[in-house]
């Protein structure tokens, strides 16, 4: 016993496009990456509204306050670098 559902008369080809999917789109990509893209965004607002951890404004001046004094010192230290080794490429010409 032969079921010719969804083929023509010899059973060779398909009807319908949809006939091997059983009415759902063949090509259901685009909906699936659409839903994939609309999960991504919702969890990632649920996570920045009531997940993370805001610094209150004391702690967020004194993080402020230490980057500033850490990037001062940084800058002398490479400035004063930058002249030692100026000094010595300076002597090392002057051998010549």
């Amino acid at each position: 016993m032969s079921l010719n559902y969804g083929n023509s008369s010899t059973g060779r080809v398909a009807v319908s496009k949809t006939a091997g999917c059983g009415f759902d789109p063949c090509f259901p990509c685009k909906q699936i990456e659409m839903d994939k893209i609309t999960a991504y965004i919702k969890d990632s607002y649920y996570e920045l509204m009531h997940k993370v951890e805001w610094p209150d404004r004391v702690s967020l001046m004194g993080s402020t306050v230490a980057t500033i004094v850490g990037l001062l010192i940084l800058t002398l230290l490479i400035f004063g670098m930058d002249g030692v080794v100026n000094q010595v490429v300076d002597f090392i010409y002057k051998i010549k």
